[in-house]
C-alpha cells in the first residue's frame, strides 16, 4: 500500500499524468512488475483505494510477490 504523498512524488513522475489518471479508475492501470531478485516478471493491477486514501496493487500481488517471498504485514 502507497499513501498519497509516495504516489503523487514518486509513481506519477514515471507514469506521467495519462496513465496515472488510469490508476484513479474502477479497474485501474495493468502493469508488469519485474522482480530483481528472482529475476522474474509480474502481471498486477495498481489502483486506488478511495476508502483508504491510498494506492494498492491487486490481481496476484499476495500470492506472486508476497506469499512467495513469505513476507508480513506490519502491525
Amino acid at each position: 500500500m502507497l499513501a498519497t504523498e509516495i504516489f503523487q512524488t514518486h509513481v506519477v513522475p514515471m507514469l506521467g499524468p495519462y496513465r496515472a489518471k488510469e490508476i484513479e479508475t474502477h479497474p485501474g492501470l495493468g502493469i508488469t512488475v519485474w522482480d530483481l531478485d528472482a529475476d522474474t516478471e509480474h502481471r498486477m493491477t495498481f489502483k486506488r483505494r478511495l476508502a483508504a486514501g491510498s494506492y494498492v496493487f491487486i490481481n496476484n500481488w499476495r500470492r506472486e510477490f508476497v506469499k512467495r517471498r513469505s513476507l508480513e504485514r506490519r502491525r
